[in-house]
């Protein structure tokens, strides 16, 4: 896996470039994030610091329309758990419906049609709310990767790998060569399982290759021909209905 060697913000005519030198990196890379348009780099552990101002400044124009462009952009807003609120799960839009519970102290959630309905006491808190559904997501989702990670491992042809399930801001996974194990972003309850089924396959592929070069993709190719698809739906998907800072 590629490796942190050193970060540094580099002022490039005014726009700040927050950059990072990796060792297994080959190619230098630039790109605009969500949702306030920040500048992100990485570049090669050995590239001179001259050369990253070279190519940096040689991008300053696509920089400043990229970053207009975004905050330019309708970016979804965190989940507020109230009644009527559209949650997607697995793709699909749900209204959440809050109902009063018909025994005291008692909580349940379970989807009913096109809605998901939360049972709870009239006095739950926002914060007990927002726990009890999260953990409902955590489930559901539990559920679909158990599927997903038996069948690719099966065609990898590879031992089981541990996973776990945390929010993440900025990526949908990351596999952890020293302990051979896996942490899957909680938001992608949200997104198609075409998408999350992407999502492991990258993963589990990174047992093989650390960095995202030809071979990577080549491998991935091999088991989903339409990868590149899923990871742009994927993306867009995102970008239209997930906050990932919620």
């Amino acid at each position: 896996m590629p490796r942190t060697i050193s970060t540094e913000v580099i002022d490039i005519d005014g726009i700040p470039v927050y950059l990072t030198w990796k060792s297994g990196v080959r190619t230098m890379r630039v790109r605009v994030t969500a949702p306030d348009g920040k500048v992100v780099g990485t570049a090669p552990a050995r590239t001179a610091r001259r050369e990253v101002i070279r190519v940096l400044t040689s991008r300053a124009d696509w920089m400043r329309h990229a970053i207009h462009a975004m905050q330019s952009r309708p970016h979804p807003q965190p989940l507020t758990y109230t009644d009527g609120e559209i949650i997607y799960l697995f793709g699909i839009p749900y209204r959440l419906h809050l109902a009063p519970s018909a025994t005291l102290g008692r909580k349940t959630i379970y989807i009913e049609g096109e809605d998901i309905v939360v049972s709870l006491p009239p006095q739950t808190t926002v914060a007990q709310r927002k726990r009890l559904i999260q953990d409902f997501f955590k489930q559901r989702l539990a559920i679909a990767l158990d599927v997903y990670m038996r069948h690719y491992t099966t065609l990898l042809q590879c031992p089981p790998i541990p996973y776990r399930i945390l929010r993440r801001r900025s990526v949908w996974g990351t596999f952890h060569p020293a302990t051979r194990s896996i942490v899957f972003n909680l938001h992608l309850i949200h997104v198609s399982p075409a998408y999350i089924q992407y999502i492991v396959l990258h993963e589990l592929t990174h047992q093989y290759v650390a960095a995202h070069n030809a071979e990577f993709y080549r491998r991935i190719a091999t088991f989903m021909p339409d990868w590149r698809e899923r990871r742009t739906a994927l993306q867009q998907f995102a970008q239209q209905h997930i906050c990932m800072d919620e």
